[in-house]
């Protein structure tokens, strides 16, 4: 007699040996193994064995995924394949992937993502009004990825950019109209002629990120040469105060290394700017990062 599905346990035990680089399609909802032909009646003397299969599934909810990821109350995981280890890529800390339902119904949809063409992760699930599911940890991977979204016989395509200056992946299933947002935020930028005693100043020259502190220097320079001119130039008495320009995806992604890499200092009531303080040009420069909502 063959066998037309795979039971439950053996599901669970293939995942305990490799749980997250294994390919395979889950069928959360199955409830068992069915050999076909068996006339055993669903109330005879095999009840014991049926209620073995039961407590077996009740430490796990039909709506969790397999590999991994968190479904709101309201969503269920009908299918979904891995074809790749997690988290994919490593160019950065991973971040997740959310897919939502915005409608106000219940909807089914199938979402893939693909790299290069290749289907690197599937899921087919049916949501309730404003549910979600959450893959954590999922993409590490600087780049462009495509995400599809099937609805019936309709299939929309997503462009999806991937980086530290990008936001996690977010799909709607409803209103299929974006992926990843960059990440914005505003650098600040002033000149001083001292530095806090404690500090050692790096010069940009000794660092990959020489251009990108060039190309705020010279903007504070234009400043400095005719303050009233644009309104990025910010005055104080008539003087040039500090030049503040707004940065997003990939440059976000450079001056938040910048940063990071450089000695900054805080600010406790001295006369020291609070920032990041670099060496350009002969000059020194403090720059301050402030991230702005999407």
């Amino acid at each position: 007699m063959a066998l037309i599905c795979m039971a439950r346990d053996s599901t669970r035990d293939l995942r305990k040996m490799n749980r997250r680089s294994f390919v395979a399609t889950v069928a959360v909802a199955v409830s068992g193994c069915v050999e076909g032909g068996s006339d055993t009646p669903p109330n005879g003397d095999e009840s014991g064995a049926d209620q073995t299969d039961a407590e077996s599934q009740t430490d796990e909810p039909l709506n969790e995924s397999e590999y991994g990821g968190e479904a709101e109350e309201g969503t269920q995981v009908i299918e979904e394949q891995v074809n790749v280890e997690l988290p994919y890529g490593d160019d950065f800390p991973p971040k997740e992937v959310i897919i939502t339902n915005g409608a106000d119904e219940e909807m089914e949809a199938t979402v893939r993502l693909l790299d290069g063409g290749d289907v690197i992760y599937s899921v087919t699930l049916v949501q309730d009004s404003r549910r979600g599911y959450r893959y954590p940890e999922f993409i590490g991977k600087t780049g462009e990825l495509e995400a599809e979204v099937e609805k019936g016989e309709e299939v929309s395509k997503l462009e999806c950019r991937t980086g530290t200056g990008f936001s996690n992946i977010a799909v709607d299933i409803d209103d299929v109209d974006g992926c990843t947002a960059p990440k914005r935020a505003n650098i600040n930028i002033r000149t001083v002629t001292e530095t806090p005693d404690e500090m050692e100043i790096v010069s940009s020259e000794e660092r990959s990120e020489y251009n990108s502190v060039d190309s705020f220097v010279e903007s504070y320079r234009y400043c400095d040469d005719d303050p009233g001119e644009k309104e990025a130039c910010v005055t104080e008495d008539g003087e040039l105060d500090f030049f503040r320009g707004g940065v997003s995806g990939r440059r976000y992604s450079e001056y938040e290394s910048i940063i990071e890499e450089f000695p900054s200092h805080e600010s406790e009531d001295d006369d020291y700017p609070t920032g990041t303080y670099i060496e350009h040009d002969g000059d020194v420069y403090v720059f301050s990062m402030y991230p702005l909502g999407f």
